[in-house]
């Protein structure tokens, strides 16, 4: 079962699911993981797969909005 989500932006408008979804899937992807969880390099791919998958629907403004507050909340569980 997939649960949803709700992240906010600075802005206070609501993030799009996909866009959770999308990032949820780079953090455990193996290959992103195999680069050492939380390292510099192990953040480059989970950035790369992450904005690979959104650039054709999303401004890359809004991928990178995104990708900042996905990635403090999940640095901070």
């Amino acid at each position: 079962m997939n649960e949803e989500i709700i992240m906010l932006l600075p802005n206070g408008s609501a993030m799009k699911q996909d866009v959770i979804d999308a990032f949820n899937a780079a953090v455990v992807a193996e290959e992103n993981v195999a680069k050492g969880v939380g390292t510099t390099e192990f953040w480059n791919y989970v950035d790369a797969d992450f904005t690979m998958d959104l650039s054709k629907y999303y401004s890359y403004e809004y991928i990178y909005e995104c990708f900042e507050v996905l990635a403090t909340a999940w640095e901070a569980k």
